[in-house]
């Protein structure tokens, strides 16, 4: 049997002033478009999708590994290079 909660019922609930709406209706807001967003707006739409993050990480491994190959940095720089690359990046 379902557990049922005293004085609650779908008849009792109230609706959310903040939500979106429905489409053609008072109230309605329409998703936000990535183009539309000013620079922090940006940064706010990365972090919370986490796609930035992981292109800027991929693209700074990849210089971290040019600059190994030409010679520009040792083996154990790399390595602490890619460390400090991993906590930048990691996520909470």
């Amino acid at each position: 049997m379902a557990f049922k909660m005293k004085g609650f019922s779908p008849f009792t609930q109230k609706v959310d002033p903040d939500a979106p709406g429905t489409k053609g209706t008072e109230g309605y807001e329409p998703e936000v478009k990535y183009e539309d967003l000013d620079e922090e707006g940006k940064k706010l739409w990365h972090k919370v999708r986490g796609t930035e993050s992981q292109e800027s990480y991929e693209k700074e491994l990849k210089q971290l590994e040019r600059d190994f190959k030409a010679n520009k940095i040792g083996g154990n720089e790399l390595r602490e290079k890619k460390k400090a690359l991993i906590k930048k990046y990691k996520k909470a």
